[in-house]
């Protein structure tokens, strides 16, 4: 535990944390105590990620559907982010291919770069589009059906679930309640158990309940707004406590 970490436990009335680890390592490293520290997570643009909503943005979805391809009979499985190995991307490619072979019209369109690229390339009915700017992923993501992330947390997670897409992550992940009734998760490393979980989202009423949930827990819980309305309640009854000790002395 380190000297600043005494002092700003100290000074502190809070410390907000974005995700369970964080707030253990802010509880063992920096030996701020628990009961001072609030776990608040990152969120999402509910504003700028959102379902189709317009004829203009139902167009889009087709548009690039054919740019990429498929038609509506296919499943898009969307992965955004670094097509390296820690994030695993090259697993859901594999579990693709399998499904593809069995027959299911899937595709997976893995947007980023890295030392995975050409691997997943050559498996059957994936593409590999560049990096794009964040305020276009959106569309991106309603042309998708399902995102699927194998392995560690991704902001890119939350942008997917604000756009009404039922999410498929590792069994490891911190946050595992992120995905509580809004997607599924898989043992991860198991492309077999991988492939399972995109199967069953290939049942509609399934994929769809799970998008809507999704949209839903992004609106309550990740936006911005819901954020920023938490921070600021702690932020009013800490200075509502301060008042009040001022003027006990006064």
């Amino acid at each position: 535990r380190t000297l600043l970490g005494k002092i700003l436990s100290n000074k502190i009335s809070k410390c907000f944390a974005i995700s369970q680890d964080c707030a253990l390592i802010a509880n063992s490293h920096y030996g701020i105590p628990k009961y001072k520290i609030v776990q608040l997570p990152l969120g999402t643009d509910t504003y700028l990620f959102h379902p189709i909503k317009s004829n203009n943005e139902r167009q889009k979805r087709i548009d690039i559907r054919k740019s990429w391809g498929i038609d509506e009979g296919y499943i898009a499985a969307i992965y955004t982010g670094r097509l390296t190995i820690e994030k695993k991307p090259l697993l859901l490619a594999e579990a693709i291919d399998l499904l593809s072979k069995e027959g299911y019209k899937i595709i997976g369109i893995f947007v980023g770069d890295g030392i995975q690229s050409k691997l997943i390339k050559a498996k059957n009915n994936c593409k590999v589009i560049p990096f794009i700017k964040h305020t276009s992923l959106a569309d991106i993501y309603r042309a998708a059906d399902i995102g699927v992330w194998p392995a560690q947390e991704s902001m890119s997670m939350l942008d997917a679930m604000a756009t009404g897409l039922p999410i498929i992550v590792s069994d490891k992940m911190g946050d595992v309640g992120r995905i509580s009734n809004s997607g599924l998760t898989y043992k991860e490393d198991d492309v077999f158990s991988l492939k399972e979980a995109i199967k069953s989202l290939f049942d509609n009423n399934i994929r769809i309940g799970l998008g809507i949930n999704a949209r839903k827990k992004a609106e309550k819980i990740y936006s911005w707004d819901a954020i920023a309305s938490k921070l600021l309640d702690y932020y009013l009854a800490d200075l509502a406590k301060k008042k009040h000790i001022y003027e006990y002395y006064r």
